[in-house]
């Protein structure tokens, strides 16, 4: 029997290359790095295997622009202190066992053939950078990309094979084959018209397989799916494959696989996989769909929407959060963020990138990103926060959710900040812009330690009241916020000014706060106008089924959407109206403004009053009334459907009222927002108002406010009564300011205002402010009713 030495080569037809000593003169001790890489080279490897299981490895400088085809790696570090040893041009070094594990599996006889060890160069940035030379470092960290970039394939080790790896790699290959399929399974309109992709049996099948679905929420929540350095490396390459153990998977292969699970999940039966058990795959392929779209468009991915979109992911070294993306961004943002720094803090490191960033793009929309990304952070990260102003984004905390847009700022409209919507979904229609679309009166300073930065700012008042309701928090249900309702007692909202029955201003309070709790849009991406008509009447038919002392839930005779307005969905609407119909705005309290503006004949002649007001504003002067049988004098008479005797520009502009306001038919008992009364858009409109109102009040742990002159809107979830609501200039959404000081708080105006310069404000987060949204701030500053003035941020 032939036995094999312990310093011969599995391999012996592979060269190994001479083992030698050479002493590094700057750290006192033999290593395979004393030769430095100049800025355009970088090392690669070839290993080998030993008869006695150690390895063995070649490693070479080659200039980047002519080195051999080389394959590089994706994986995860691990425990850096536990560490085995090889063999690396001849020295003992010590390598992590996350890597010595995958060069154990690549040089086993099931990959010999496709990675030959004498002709495979391998990159992997443990082996090939000298971890204990900052300035290498810093310099590769630059050359990632292009590294990933022309590898000529990148291998992501997702570890060793565990229990039921094998089981979740080959039900990964299952979903991927079967996607079609499956897509079309849930589609009956299109899938039994596709007889050939009709199989009755895929459902109880893949149903059936808890085992299966079990092992793939295990693999997409390994380590690798987190990290971020794995992101770039995953996008960049030209092509992967994933490897667990001994299995293997396409990059295509997984992507069409995950596709399928959030199909599922989504479609199917939510009970089978946890939407965190696949989330972070999920995200990895979005963003994979949106590199693919922005690189043959020439563009670059946001820098600012891939930080938030990745905020579940984990970080060893805090600066890496940036340097980590230096490959997807585009140059100007390269610039941003200068060359990679492993010597200053990161700390000073991210003030370095807002300061860069505020000026480069003259924007103060990171200050609302700030606050955010401190939001619903895990029990064991909340103490992890790093010391920096309340105006700068911490970007090395870990968040318990990645949402695709993570605030308002993230607006599709604002691409300097971006999101991650669909790729199909890429196209927008509306833009906050609360500080106006100009940037000339755009003006910050930063004080000398960095730590203040100075801006314009128009205050419009302080919070009055607070709605109550209930807020995502980190984890399950059991970490939601409940938030309790804060009565405004200011004099404006506290007590009647005016008729308590005015059926103008209850219509008026309703719409505005319809407006608020759907942040007056329809989609989730905000790019599209919300229909305020039919979400309106969707509200008020939802808060008639709140009672005293409960909730109503719809009966199943109501006109129920799939998916978005379910009974549960509408009885949460309908708790967070118990909750706040006692808030107290303009003298009226929701409850009754709800009551008032849902009477047919009011909201019939709020419509034509708000129609022909638009069109003739000099025919709403006092003495014009309008009431049943809805005579319009002067001069002329509207009779249903209220476009008898107008103009066609008059027809018009009432048809789009509000979504066209039905008339009560004679005899009709029914309530006028009773669904069986909507027309059919109505109906399809109406459906997306309780996701909307979710999305704002639970998802988003927005609450509903009054400030202390009424105006409404939607504050953070950490606002307080007292707080300043206020228009920076250079700023697309509100915000809401604490003053540091006790002694620097309260609202005042005139010369009192003018005297307080320069007061010093937290930021507490963003706000929707209705009637705010887009300029009319700045356009009260030109018509002397507002100022502006400096406000120092810390």
């Amino acid at each position: 029997m032939t036995t094999t030495s312990i310093t011969q080569p599995l391999y012996p037809s592979n060269p190994i290359p001479q083992r030698r000593q050479i002493m590094n003169p700057d750290r006192g001790k033999s290593s395979p790095y004393t030769l430095p890489l100049r800025d355009d080279e970088i090392r690669l490897f070839r290993i080998f295997k030993y008869g006695d299981g150690s390895i063995s490895g070649e490693l070479q400088h080659f200039h980047l622009g002519k080195c051999p085809s080389f394959i590089a790696t994706s994986y995860v570090w691990g425990d850096r202190d536990d560490r085995v040893p090889i063999q690396l041009n001849g020295y003992k070094v010590e390598t992590l066992k996350t890597a010595f594990d995958f060069f154990n599996e690549m040089l086993s006889p099931d990959h010999f053939d496709q990675f030959p060890p004498s002709k495979t160069w391998w990159w992997m940035d443990c082996i090939c950078i000298n971890q204990d030379d900052p300035a290498e470092r810093s310099t590769q960290v630059g050359l990632m990309s292009a590294i990933y970039q022309r590898a000529l394939k990148t291998v992501i080790w997702l570890g060793e094979e565990s229990d039921d790896s094998n089981v979740g790699m080959g039900f990964l290959k299952l979903l991927a084959e079967d996607w079609d399929v499956l897509t079309e399974d849930w589609r009956p309109e299109v899938a039994h018209g596709n007889k050939k992709y009709w199989r009755t049996n895929i459902w109880p099948e893949m149903a059936k397989n808890r085992d299966g679905w079990r092992a793939v929420e295990n693999l997409l929540t390994r380590k690798w799916w987190e990290r971020v350095w794995t992101l770039q490396e995953f996008l960049l390459s030209k092509d992967a494959s994933f490897f667990c153990g001994s299995k293997q998977i396409s990059l295509s292969q997984m992507s069409f696989a995950i596709h399928a699970v959030w199909e599922w999940h989504q479609r199917r039966d939510r009970s089978i996989i946890s939407r965190r058990g696949y989330e972070k795959g999920w995200n990895r392929i979005r963003m994979l769909e949106w590199y693919d779209y922005v690189f043959r468009h020439s563009e670059h991915l946001p820098l600012v929407a891939i930080l938030t979109y990745t905020a579940t992911s984990s970080v060893t070294d805090p600066r890496d959060r940036l340097y980590s993306l230096l490959g997807l961004i585009s140059p100007l943002e390269l610039d941003i963020i200068g060359r990679p720094d492993y010597e200053s803090p990161a700390s000073a490191i991210y003030i370095d990138f807002a300061i860069s960033f505020t000026k480069q793009y003259r924007t103060l929309d990171l200050l609302c990103i700030a606050p955010e990304m401190k939001e619903n952070l895990p029990p064991d990260e909340a103490d992890k926060a790093l010391d920096l102003p309340s105006w700068v984004p911490d970007w090395s905390l870990r968040r318990a959710q990645s949402p695709p847009m993570l605030c308002m700022a993230n607006q599709s409209a604002n691409s300097h900040i971006g999101n991650f919507r669909p790729v199909h979904a890429i196209k927008y229609y509306l833009k906050y812009c609360a500080s106006g679309s100009s940037k000339d009166d755009f003006r910050v300073s930063f004080s000398k330690d960095l730590r203040e930065i100075t801006c314009a700012g128009i205050i419009l008042d302080e919070i009055g009241g607070l709605g109550g309701g209930q807020a995502a928090g980190p984890g399950d249900e059991s970490d939601d916020y409940q938030l309790e309702m804060m009565q405004s007692t200011s004099t404006t909202n506290s007590s009647a000014l005016g008729d308590e029955q005015d059926i103008s201003l209850a219509v008026s309070i309703t719409e505005q706060v319809t407006r608020s709790l759907t942040l007056n849009r329809q989609d989730p991406y905000l790019g599209k106008a919300a229909p305020v008509g039919a979400f309106t009447r969707e509200f008020r038919r939802i808060c008639r089924h709140s009672r005293e002392g409960g909730i109503e839930v719809l009966s199943s005779g109501e006109h129920l959407a799939p998916e978005t307005d379910t009974p549960e969905s509408t009885a949460e609407i309908a708790e967070w109206f118990r909750l706040n119909r006692d808030l107290r705005i303009h003298g009226v309290t929701l409850g009754k403004a709800i009551i008032l503006s849902s009477e047919d004949a009011a909201v019939t002649a709020s419509a034509i009053k708000g129609a022909l007001g638009s069109i003739f504003p000099s025919l709403l002067t006092p003495p014009f009334t309008v009431t049943p049988p809805f005579t319009v004098t002067p001069p002329f008479t509207v009779t249903p459907p209220f476009t008898a005797g107008l103009s066609l520009a008059a027809t018009k502009a009432y048809s789009g009222f509000a979504g066209s306001v039905p008339t009560p038919a004679d005899g009709d008992a029914k309530p006028y927002d009773d669904r069986d009364r909507y027309s059919e858009q109505e109906k399809r409109e109406a459906t997306k108002f309780a996701t909307r109102f979710r999305s704002t009040t639970y998802r988003r742990g927005k609450r509903l406010m009054v400030t202390k002159t009424g105006i409404v809107g939607m504050a953070p979830r950490l606002a307080k009564k007292g707080d300043v609501v206020c228009v920076l200039l250079g700023c697309s959404i509100p915000l809401v300011l604490r003053a540091e000081n006790e002694d620097e708080a309260g609202f005042s105006t005139g010369n009192d205002r003018r005297n307080k310069i320069k007061r010093k404000f937290t930021v507490v987060g963003e706000a929707y402010v209705d009637g705010y949204m887009n300029g009319e701030a700045v356009g009260e500053v030109g018509r002397g009713l507002r100022m502006v003035e400096d406000l120092r941020v810390v």
